[in-house]
């Protein structure tokens, strides 16, 4: 192969790679481009690099030093009333186009006749959301941007609301997922407007009720309605927990300590946490490190390359 043709296609493996990450963001005005700048600013810098924010007026004039083939994704952030925004199926802003907008003041009679020029045609491209002040306005933004990158971003929260008598989560893919009221009530009781009393996570973890103690998040609202989604996270535990112990069994074994030579734990709860019925505390590995004669840190490297070995 000559060195021209290894230079091609390492140039083709690179633009592989930024056709995947890069996300152009498009705004209608400055208003919103300073929200976006803000969140965009508080991301890690490498994840910051993927985005490239500008009005709608500038992407469609072409300012970008990259190719149309360079993005994987294109998110128009913006108030709804905006009249570039309803012009927006004119320009070329790719195909792979999700939209997080704002009505704010504009009156709920004329939000059809806008989306409507949006020619938006499934709601997995479209999050409308009520927040007016700027703060929240941004926070929804900051929760989008941050969950678009993040890989776990199906379990992040970008927005939440009541809908009759549901409470629908929306994560970063835009998918929906509807919570019964009725299946919360045991956590957080039943009056409307506790439940309604909810605080969103700063980067979309969980939703938090203060009158209730309570943190859930993505995944815990889904075991509350998949209950087949419950048990395979139990079994997964259960999994873990059995490998785990059988790990710190094996190093016991391996420097020929009994489980009754174990100070501060029981050899019954010891016995326990090595056939996988009890999850291994950090008192019982700090004891048992003690025992083994090791650091804790070390004690716990040799446990996870036994682990390891088990799966």
């Amino acid at each position: 192969m000559t060195n021209s043709m290894k230079q091609s296609g390492q140039l083709n493996k690179k633009r592989g790679s930024s056709q995947v990450n890069r996300v152009r963001v498009a705004v209608a005005n400055d208003r919103y481009r300073l929200f976006c700048k803000a969140s965009i600013g508080r991301l890690p810098n490498r994840e910051r690099k993927r985005f490239d924010l500008k009005t709608i007026e500038q992407w469609s004039r072409g300012h970008s030093r990259h190719t149309e083939a360079d993005y994987g994704s294109t998110v128009v952030i913006s108030c709804l009333e905006d009249q570039l925004v309803c012009s927006l199926n004119k320009m070329a802003l790719g195909t792979n186009v999700k939209y997080v907008l704002f009505p704010e003041d504009l009156p709920c009679e004329a939000i059809p006749d806008k989306l409507l020029k949006l020619n938006v045609r499934t709601p997995q491209k479209l999050h409308l959301a009520h927040e007016k002040s700027g703060e929240k306005i941004e926070a929804i933004i900051s929760r989008f941007l941050t969950g678009s990158y993040s890989s776990d971003a199906n379990y992040r929260i970008v927005d939440a609301w009541i809908e009759g008598a549901d409470l629908v989560l929306l994560s970063p893919s835009f998918h929906r997922m509807r919570i019964p009221l009725e299946k919360l009530e045991s956590k957080i009781g039943s009056k409307p407007e506790k439940i309604r009393a909810f605080e969103i996570d700063e980067d979309g973890s969980f939703l938090y009720w203060s009158h209730a103690d309570v943190h859930l998040g993505f995944e815990q609202f889904q075991h509350l309605v998949d209950p087949m989604a419950l048990l395979r996270a139990k079994q997964k535990n259960q999994e873990y927990n059995r490998n785990y112990g059988a790990a710190i069994k094996q190093l016991r074994i391996e420097n020929e300590l009994k489980q009754t030579d174990i100070q501060g734990v029981t050899a019954r709860n010891l016995r326990r946490v090595e056939k996988g019925e009890l999850a291994a505390s950090s008192a019982l590995l700090k004891s048992l490190s003690k025992a083994h004669k090791m650091e804790l840190k070390q004690y716990l490297k040799e446990i996870a390359l036994r682990f390891r070995s088990l799966h």
